[in-house]
């Protein structure tokens, strides 16, 4: 990889380079997965492989913080 290269845009073209090259992929309905680290933003992601036909998972890093809406978070549990 380059040293300027960014690598979200990096994985995100790998990817598209390979998915057309899985065998079965989309002939019985099936989505092939992207499994990615927590090296890859999952928002950029997300949005550098766009249309393509693909299932993304993507391991958050560990100081991510998620946050919703107090009031809608349940009233039980942790």
């Amino acid at each position: 990889m380059h040293p300027h290269a960014h690598s979200t845009v990096v994985a995100a073209e790998q990817s598209r380079a390979l998915l057309p090259d899985v065998p079965g992929a989309h002939a019985d309905g099936t989505v092939p997965w992207c499994v990615f680290d927590a090296g890859e933003d999952p928002v950029q992601l997300t949005q550098a492989l766009g249309e393509t036909p693909a299932a993304l998972l993507v391991r958050l890093q560990a100081g991510r913080c998620c946050y919703a809406d107090p009031s809608a978070q349940p009233k039980r549990g942790r």
